[in-house]
C-alpha cells in the first residue's frame, strides 16, 4: 500500500473542501507570481534609468523633459517621523511550499 504524504502545516489545522475558493485562491497565486516577475522588471529598469539620470546635471527643482518624460530632482533634508497604527485583522495566505 503506497503512502501519500501531504505536508502539513500545523498538528491543529482544518481542511476546507470548496473548490470555488481554491481555483480563486489559483488564479489569486498566478497573478502574484506574474506581478512579482513584473515588480523585479520593474526594479530592474528603474534603477538603470535612475542610474543614468544621475549622471546628468539636472539641477534642483528645475524639470527637464526627456521625451514625454519629465525629470525633476529634489533634495530632502533628514526629518523624524513617529505615527501611531490601529488595531486589525490580518489575513496571511501562503501556499504550502512557501511556509
Amino acid at each position: 500500500m503506497p503512502v501519500s504524504t501531504t505536508p502539513q502545516t500545523n498538528i491543529y489545522e482544518t481542511t476546507i473542501e470548496d473548490e470555488a475558493l481554491e481555483e480563486e485562491l489559483e488564479l489569486r497565486q498566478q497573478l502574484r507570481e506574474k506581478a512579482s516577475n513584473a515588480r523585479a522588471l520593474f526594479k530592474e529598469a528603474d534603477e538603470k534609468a535612475k542610474s543614468r539620470i544621475a549622471t546628468l546635471d539636472l539641477g534642483a527643482g528645475a524639470p527637464v523633459r526627456v521625451g514625454r518624460f519629465v525629470l525633476t530632482r529634489k533634495m530632502r533634508p533628514a526629518r523624524s517621523v513617529s505615527f501611531e497604527t490601529e488595531a486589525k485583522v490580518t489575513t496571511k495566505i501562503t501556499t504550502i511550499e512557501d511556509d
